[in-house]
């Protein structure tokens, strides 16, 4: 239902946004000492190295965004298959296929 409530009237900040997430790190990179900081340096690097993003991760990169924007990108990723979930016990988790490193497979 977050999909219903947005309207975007303006696709650059979509764009924007959506790519603070899903980036080539390489290139793009992010402050450690703020992630290290927020307590989030496992989990940033499980979605640089597995493509998988937990909700902690998702919301410090789109920490200037209210929580019912945070809940719309979610929403618009699972929607148009950028993301889909990750099962896990105790906290949401998404696999971000763009993101998942290209497998090497035997000839």
């Amino acid at each position: 239902h977050a999909l219903e409530k947005i309207v975007v009237v303006n696709p650059q900040w979509l764009i924007d946004t959506l790519t603070l997430a899903i980036r080539d790190y390489k290139i793009h990179e992010i402050s450690i000492s703020e992630v290290k900081n927020a307590g989030l340096k496992s989990e940033l690097g499980r979605l640089v190295l597995d493509g998988i993003a937990s909700q902690d991760v998702l919301d410090y990169l789109w920490m200037n965004e209210k929580p019912e924007t945070v809940q719309f990108l979610v929403a618009f990723m699972l929607h148009n298959t950028m993301m889909s979930r990750w099962a896990h016990e105790k906290q949401r988790y998404y696999l971000i296929p763009s993101l998942v490193p290209n497998a090497i497979l035997p000839p």
